[in-house]
């Protein structure tokens, strides 16, 4: 079997079958699998990692969840609203064969009122409002275990991204209010 996939290839059907919105995935050349993750919201545990084999795209094997009990506290999900929680994951491999993987991702809807409440520091709601909710978390294997997270201090917007340019810088982008609005509602990239 051929570990390329071929880009004539179609795919008909859902890929996953039953609610993983949001999907974002990468060509693992470690594990020779395509791999990826779903947003998962208020549930936990969350953010589930699959991957499939070779040229099929259509078998998928659970391969873990990147956001366990404990980290579901650290991203202090037991205070997000209904319909919040962690939107839009973006996974990748930094660093090449040898790296780690990272989630970008957002913490939607975090009561701050109730986590103040319930005694969470004024500190780390202040980062996390900082970032916006916008966070990485980084594993060596996508089995886990996964660290952090590591707040984004001036991350604006959702549906946040890595990218890793030739020399090795990583950069990130997402989706914000457009600064100089044509429309009502418009978004850009930044």
């Amino acid at each position: 079997m051929n570990n390329a996939i071929d880009p004539i290839h179609t795919v008909a059907e859902p890929v996953l079958k039953g609610m993983y919105p949001d999907p974002s995935w990468i060509w693992d050349d470690v594990r020779g699998q395509a791999v990826l993750v779903n947003s998962s919201f208020e549930l936990v545990p969350g953010l589930p990692i699959h991957g499939s084999d070779g040229e099929d795209l259509h078998h998928w094997k659970l391969l873990g969840h990147a956001v366990d009990g404990d980290m579901a506290k650290r991203l202090l999900l037991q205070y997000v609203e209904d319909s919040g929680g962690l939107y839009a994951p973006t996974l990748r491999k930094i660093g090449g064969t040898n790296g780690v993987y990272a989630i970008a991702c957002t913490v939607a809807r975090l009561n701050r009122v109730k986590a103040e409440t319930d005694g969470v520091s004024a500190d780390l709601l202040n980062e996390i409002e900082a970032s916006q909710g916008n966070f990485v978390i980084v594993a060596e294997r996508l089995e886990g275990p996964w660290s952090g997270p590591f707040w984004v201090a001036g991350a604006e917007g959702i549906d946040p991204d890595l990218f890793e340019d030739i020399d090795g810088t990583v950069w990130w982008t997402q989706t914000r209010p457009a600064l100089d609005p044509q429309w009502k509602g418009q978004t850009e990239i930044w």
